[in-house]
């Protein structure tokens, strides 16, 4: 749709070959995606701060919902060090999109119409984009370092294994 309304878009999807045969039968067929393999995991970094934004997807299945409640994903924690400005297609009830709200670190779409909505304004609009990436920035130093996940291990540990 954007790119009807003079947009120029395009979702890069990195996955095996094995997923790509499964999901790209499933999703609708558009000039807009490119399907890329996948990519070695020390040129994540990269590719992530290549992009304008990312795209971060959870299952609506209740089965995957009831798992997924209380996770977090370390795909995430990648998105959040890649200072670019997020959005989450998922449930709102599920650990990440909580995070993510409560830190103001993404977007949260939670039906197709605010999906759009969404990807339209930050598409449009520099300003947001820029807010959004150094948010999730700013929370993936403060809580998702080697030093600061220590920290709260070991605070964590001495608060519970006192007699």
């Amino acid at each position: 749709q954007l790119n009807a309304q003079g947009f120029d878009t395009r979702l890069i999807i990195y996955t095996s070959d094995t997923s790509r045969i499964t999901y790209q039968s499933r999703m609708k067929e558009l000039s807009t995606i490119e399907w890329r393999g996948n990519i070695d995991p020390t040129e994540i970094p990269k590719v992530l701060r290549k992009a304008s934004a990312l795209l971060y997807v959870e299952s609506f299945d209740t089965l995957f919902k009831n798992y997924t409640r209380y996770s977090f994903s370390t795909k995430l924690s990648q998105y959040l060090a890649s200072s670019r400005p997020i959005i989450a297609f998922a449930p709102k009830d599920i650990a990440s999109t909580r995070y993510l709200e409560k830190h103001e670190a993404g977007l949260v779409a939670h039906t197709r119409e605010l999906l759009d909505i969404h990807l339209k304004q930050l598409v449009i609009n520099a300003n947001l984009r820029k807010y959004i990436g150094e948010k999730g920035y700013k929370v993936s130093m403060s809580y998702h370092t080697r030093e600061s996940i220590n920290t709260t291990l070991q605070n964590t540990l001495m608060i519970n294994l006192k007699p």
